[in-house]
């Protein structure tokens, strides 16, 4: 099963509708999640909301290169045959919620990956997970939490 949370952020109003913005994905680069959040947002596209707003997909790093990081987003991108700018952004040991939250400024509607709980972790500890990055993303325009069902490769409705 896949999950969609949409926070309470700043962009979820009815005036929120005339804003202009980019629809953000912010992908790690593994899991489904990426792939996932990618062909919500290429729905939404058909929808007047989305229409005229660019997408934009993220990525923050800290073990690997810039390069490797945008080798990876333009080799799936052109896979998949969806137009998006990329942004690759270091995290410099910053937490990510402080990037996703300077960089999405601009956002109209921001995808955010979630992990996937572990095995053996308390429902209430995953719980604190979630309230702490929602928080966080407090002041992010429209946020939209996703979980991709672990079992699916989404990457595959591209191909």
């Amino acid at each position: 099963r896949n999950v969609l949370v949409v926070g309470d952020g700043p962009g979820n109003s009815p005036s929120a509708d005339d804003r202009p913005g980019y629809i953000d994905i912010w992908w790690r680069g593994a899991g489904a999640n990426g792939s996932f959040m990618l062909a919500i947002a290429f729905l939404l596209g058909r929808d007047r909301f989305a229409r005229s707003r660019p997408l934009r997909v993220n990525m923050i790093i800290h073990r690997r290169t810039p390069e490797e990081a945008r080798s990876e987003l333009a080799q799936f991108l052109s896979s998949a045959r969806v137009k998006a700018e990329t942004r690759v952004i270091d995290s410099n040991g910053r937490p990510f919620t402080e990037i996703i939250a300077e960089n999405s400024s601009d956002a109209a509607l921001t995808f955010v990956g979630l992990r996937t709980p572990r095995p053996d972790e308390p429902t209430a500890s995953y719980a604190d997970y979630f309230a702490l990055l929602s928080s966080g993303l407090a002041d992010v325009s429209a946020p939209v939490f996703v979980l991709a069902a672990e079992n699916i490769d989404f990457r595959r409705i591209f191909q």
